[in-house]
């Protein structure tokens, strides 16, 4: 795949709980739309964060500013983050985004698992958009299942 160009999707504001941009994601539509997700935090490696989703109708010249399209529920009373979107194109045009949810109600808590490096605490969520990500359907919870992400 030949690079045409190089640019900037997001520089998050000095100074603010967005500063630290990571794990971007760049999905294209069939209509020429690009989708980003990203999540954003005060700092490298902060456990709490936003997870953010812009739009680019010119091929990634410009974007949109971010927003926030995902608002993370209680889990059984429990505070969580949703730390990721996976977005994927579906052969019917519609879009299918895989959530991580992470545990967040204790803040002393570690996030990663020592033994592994993994994510403690998470769940997954799915979504999805038939209008090249204007709307998504209300995140509906998998059934909760282990996993390990260090593999």
């Amino acid at each position: 795949m030949p690079i045409v160009d190089r640019g900037t999707v997001y520089r998050g504001p000095a100074n603010t709980d967005h500063q630290c941009a990571t794990g971007p994601v760049i999905v294209v539509l069939a209509d020429g739309r690009w989708l980003c997700s990203l999540r954003t935090t005060p700092n490298k490696g902060a456990g709490d964060g936003l997870v953010l989703l812009t739009r680019s109708d010119d091929e990634g010249k410009s974007w949109s500013e971010p927003e926030r399209v995902f608002v993370a529920p209680e889990i059984e009373g429990r505070r969580g983050d949703f730390r990721s979107i996976k977005m994927t194109l579906l052969e019917n045009g519609c879009l299918l985004t895989a959530i991580k949810w992470v545990d967040r109600s204790d803040p002393g808590r570690k996030l990663f698992s020592a033994s592994d490096g993994g994510v403690q605490g998470g769940r997954f969520f799915l979504s999805r958009s038939t209008d090249s990500g204007d709307s998504w359907s209300e995140p509906r919870q998998l059934p909760p299942f282990e996993f390990d992400e260090s593999v």
